[in-house]
């Protein structure tokens, strides 16, 4: 868990968001960041400058000296001309570093999520961390950069300031110093709320950006518009939206009241300090001297908000970097051995304590070379029990068995290698179909040829020969030059990605569940045919594809309640049977 953070005024939170501003801009581009730091040295001392040149042009005539008053002219007009240029230039490299460094953050968020095990991922609190973090980078860190900019323009223009006042009068000098303190505190203030706020924020978010995609998305807007019920959705992200907006809004109170308060006491200290000189009579040239202090404030109160942003974004600052640590190494996977045994012995589990057990002692059995079947009404416990044998899902109690192994024992990227995992809500991965397909093998790049092979056996391979590019066709009509295809036709690439991962041990969940009557024997014969090298467990409910099965093992109220051939169980006329009676009355009468 993220540590405690601390006092929205610790020096400790502004140097850790300044850190990580910098490394960022560091990574991102070195010589930018130097080239924006030096200029910025520069138009930070042109503020102080100006000052001391202003004092000595108003005093030069008051004593007639016209080499004085000339020199004095040509150095504000240098220094007014000079520093707006700078100010931009300094920006603008600002604007590519940021930029970069954007770039850098979404692909360490990326690559952090890509290592993440199934199980991290299916926990709501992770999704949570990760779309916060995703958030701020759009919104805070990503710009951190910009703030340390501000930041440094502003110390380095309020001291110089400061230091020029204290060559008239010290007690201004102090007073304008101080006048930067009350916007770093009001600033500063919002470090705790935010950092309260932020986690039920981004749940929020996340709802909110769903339903806006169900919207925007080509393939769901079309549903949803052919139903007649998109506008019911767009009100709905409407009013999701509304309450982020109402919840960000309890943010921006306090921050409102701060910063009102803040402008007040910075006024009041800037007056304080052309007062002390009033009545110490100072020279005029020192009074115009402090006016364009008062002019110049902007530095001063620069400083003192870009502090106070530093400060507020440490949490997400420590959120991101704690997100980045928890995530595990990445472990590639490598092609797994042979599998010749899996077992799942005495399975239970329970999504939570008050819900009856989605298992209940579970015990099956497969070796290579044969076809196991899951079967059972909905929420019978198939796809838990699916979850259990990959590791998706810890079981509270008994174990599964690879080669005689407990699972458990096994590194998890070294047990999802055995594993090809085909489900009902298969991706559809709108890239290149090389892409695409080249997904199920991570171990290493697949040829054209493996690819050809792959889409064969998944009977998509006149679909992508029909494509104008073919296997470098851009899936998903949504992009220039996409290619839309069918809910059929995704399932074949879906299943030519297991068929190019060649796991020892494939678990296909509907394999065939969109695929058209014809296309679908072909499917089941060839994972007949090519059985022995491989372990195939199926989950369906479709009573044909069951009849070549080794063994079916039917599964009810989280428990299984028969096991056996497809002609065992009908013979027994059991639960097997009554699943699948209108199926096989259908299949006699044809």
């Amino acid at each position: 868990m993220p540590q405690k953070t601390k006092s929205p005024l610790s020096s400790q939170n502004v140097f850790t968001s300044s850190l990580f501003g910098f490394r960022t801009a560091w990574r991102s581009s070195a010589a930018l960041t130097t080239c924006s730091l030096g200029l910025l040295v520069v138009v930070s001392l042109l503020p102080g400058l100006q000052v001391v040149l202003i004092a000595r042009l108003v005093d030069s005539v008051s004593t007639g000296d016209s080499g004085a008053l000339t020199t004095g002219m040509i150095g504000v007009a240098l220094c007014v001309a000079a520093t707006e240029p700078l100010a931009q230039a300094v920006r603008a490299l600002g604007y590519q570093i940021v930029s970069r460094a954007r770039a850098d953050l979404h692909g360490d968020l990326a690559h952090a999520v890509a290592a993440m095990p199934p199980s991290m991922l299916r926990r709501p609190e992770t999704v949570d961390r990760v779309q916060s973090v995703k958030d701020a980078i759009s919104m805070q860190t990503g710009y951190l950069y910009l703030n340390v900019l501000l930041a440094l323009q502003g110390i380095i223009g309020a001291i110089g300031v400061c230091l020029a006042v204290f060559t008239f009068n010290v007690l201004s000098g102090l007073l304008v110093l101080l006048a930067a303190l009350p916007v770093y505190l009001a600033s500063s203030y919002l470090n705790r709320v935010q950092d309260r706020m932020d986690a039920p924020l981004a749940a929020l978010s996340r709802r909110a950006g769903y339903l806006e995609t169900l919207i925007t998305h080509q393939r769901s807007a079309t549903e949803l518009n052919s139903l007649g019920t998109g506008q019911r959705v767009a009100a709905w992200t409407a009013a999701q939206y509304h309450t982020v907006a109402d919840f960000e809004s309890r943010l921006l109170r306090p921050l409102l009241k701060a910063q009102i308060l803040a402008g007040v006491v910075t006024g009041a200290l800037i007056a304080a300090a052309l007062l002390v000189l009033v009545t110490e009579q100072a020279t005029a040239g020192a009074a115009a001297g402090v006016v364009a202090a008062v002019a110049g404030a902007g530095a001063i109160r620069s400083a003192g908000f870009s502090l106070g942003s530093l400060a507020e974004a440490s949490p997400r600052v420590g959120r991101h970097l704690q997100l980045l640590e928890d995530a595990p190494e990445p472990a590639p996977q490598s092609e797994a051995p042979a599998v010749h045994k899996i077992e799942a012995v005495d399975l239970r589990f329970s999504y939570d304590e008050v819900s009856p057990p989605a298992l209940d002692g579970v015990s099956l059995s497969a070796r290579r070379g044969e076809m196991v079947a899951l079967v059972g009404p909905n929420g019978a416990g198939k796809t838990t029990a699916v979850n259990c044998l990959i590791g998706a899902l810890d079981p509270s109690s008994g174990g599964v068995f690879i080669n005689g192994q407990n699972a458990a024992q096994l590194e998890e990227a070294e047990r999802l290698a055995v594993f090809g995992a085909l489900s009902q809500e298969f991706g559809r991965f709108e890239l290149r179909v090389r892409d695409a397909v080249g997904l199920g093998q991570p171990a290493r790049a697949l040829s054209d040829d493996d690819l050809a092979d792959a889409l064969t056996k998944a009977q998509a391979a006149d679909v992508v020969a029909a494509m104008k590019s073919g296997l470098d066709t851009q899936l998903g009509d949504q992009w220039e030059g996409g290619v839309g295809i069918s809910g059929g036709q995704w399932q074949r690439m879906a299943l030519a990605r297991i068929y190019a991962r060649n796991a020892p041990v494939w678990i296909l969940d509907e394999p065939t569940s969109a695929i058209d009557a014809e296309a679908e024997y072909e499917v089941f014969a060839r994972l007949h045919r090519t059985r022995a090298d491989r372990i195939t467990i199926v989950v369906s409910h479709r009573a044909w594809t069951l009849q070549a099965m080794d063994r079916i093992y039917v599964l009810d109220n989280g428990s299984i309640v028969e096991s056996g051939t497809f002609d065992e169980l009908v013979a027994a006329g059991g639960r097997f049977t009554a699943l699948f009676r209108s199926q096989m009355a259908t299949s006699t009468s044809d």
